[in-house]
């Protein structure tokens, strides 16, 4: 078991992912310029049996994804784990979802619905959602 003592359980998390053998990207709000004061810290790495060894030993937990509306939409998102505020989604593709979401924050989608009223997890899921299906479409073309 892990004593997190007097350092906060999502900078020792971020600590750890850093010095670990993998590779975690930073996505959400944080990665698109959006976030707010007291957001939490998104991040996804490659789906396999070493990175999920990895987070139960850093004591994360795996999470529904119905649990939030913008994972249970993502058809990228193979789990979730959570530890404090800090989530991490596994997907299959990393390299994908990274040339996706590099396209949303370079063309400031995520700005166009910021202070909006509408309920902005649900038009994060959508907007994500035909991210990753235009992102698939233009890999099977390229085939």
């Amino acid at each position: 078991m892990i004593r997190w003592g007097q350092r906060s359980v999502e900078g020792i998390a971020i600590e750890a992912m850093n010095a670990s053998q993998f590779t975690f990207y930073s996505t959400g709000s944080r990665f698109l310029g959006t976030a707010k004061k007291n957001s939490d810290r998104d991040f996804f790495s490659l789906n396999c049996p070493d990175v999920i060894t990895f987070l139960n030993f850093m004591e994360f937990e795996k999470v529904e994804p119905s649990t939030n509306p913008s994972y249970s939409r993502d058809p990228s998102i193979s789990s979730v784990w959570k530890r404090g505020k800090v989530d991490i989604m596994l997907v299959n593709e990393p390299e994908l979802r990274e040339k996706m979401q590099l396209i949303l924050k370079e063309s400031k989608l995520a700005y166009l619905y910021k202070d909006c009223s509408l309920d902005k997890k649900m038009v994060d899921s959508i907007v994500w959602r035909a991210a990753w299906q235009l992102i698939k479409a233009g890999k099977e073309d390229a085939k």
